[in-house]
Parts: C-alpha cells; structure tokens; sequence
C-alpha cells in the first residue's frame, strides 16, 4: 500500500499559495514523499466549487450568464484532449451552476490518467467558458472579495515502485 497516496486540495489552506483574484492556488510538493517517485495513475475522487458568497446567490465568481465552471490542474496527463487553452488540463467540471451556491464534480466514477512524473508544484485554477467565445476559458473571479472554496482530492498510485 505504500505506492498509494492520497492529495487533498483546498483553496481555503494555509498551506497554499492563493493568486490575487482569488481564482487559483499553488501546492509545493514534498519531492521525498511524492514528487521523485516516477510514473503514477492519478484518480480525481471528487471535487467541490463553492460559486457564491452568499446564501442568496449574489456575489458569484462567475457571470450570471455563464453554466460551466471547471478546475484545470498543471499535472500532465498521458493521452489527448480537445478540451480548449492547452496550458493546463480539466480534471472537473461543474454544471447548472445559476441556482446553486456550491457544486460537486459531475463525475459518476473518478476520471483516472497517467502522469510521467508530478510537477514540482500543483497550480489548480478555478475556470469559466466566457460567454462571448463558448470555446475560451478565463478565471472564474468574478468575485474577488474573500476567498471562496474549491478543492481536489486526488488518489495517486505510484506504478514504478
């Protein structure tokens, strides 16, 4: 069981480093534990995204004519996608978000791939379909106020080990 080891992350922790619109993080990998440790499958377990500050669903991070909010991570996956802005990739995605004021993944099993090897930092970005160009994604930091949840929990197996 040693090959397996289970990430959580959350924008709310301290361990973090928040971006100054509030709609991305920064994890630093421990490279003993984790990073040097070759190959791995990763399994996004689930995910959350808090979309308001208020009860009343004003103050959202996105505008209220945009659905979709995703969470695009740095971490390398081993295959192709057509998902769009190829700096990163898509490991949630959150839906019919207008009447909610936080969202799970819409994920019925944990999307699974491979990375070679993990980056020496975690950057997670919290990202919207802009309502002018469908196919474009930006920061969801629409609200910029306080810092509002959005968190990752990863399983990685270790395959070289």
């Amino acid at each position: 069981m040693n090959n397996i080891k289970i990430l959580k992350l959350n924008s709310l922790d301290p361990t973090v480093s928040l971006s100054t619109d509030k709609s991305s993080f920064t994890y630093v990998l421990n490279n003993e534990t984790i990073r040097n440790r070759g190959r791995c499958m990763i399994e996004v377990m689930s995910a959350i995204c808090q979309i308001c500050a208020n009860s009343d669903k004003s103050n959202k991070v996105v505008d209220n004519n945009q659905s979709i909010i995703v969470l695009r991570c740095n971490i390398d996956q081993e295959g192709l996608s057509t998902e769009t802005n190829g700096a990163g990739n898509i490991i949630a995605t959150f839906t019919d978000i207008e009447a909610k004021t936080s969202a799970n993944a819409d994920q019925t099993s944990p999307l699974t791939f491979i990375c070679n090897q993990l980056p020496t930092q975690i950057k997670l970005e919290r990202m919207a379909y802009t309502a002018a160009s469908p196919s474009v994604l930006e920061p969801a930091n629409t609200y910029t106020t306080r810092e509002l949840l959005f968190s990752v929990n990863l399983k990685i197996t270790f395959l070289d080990n």
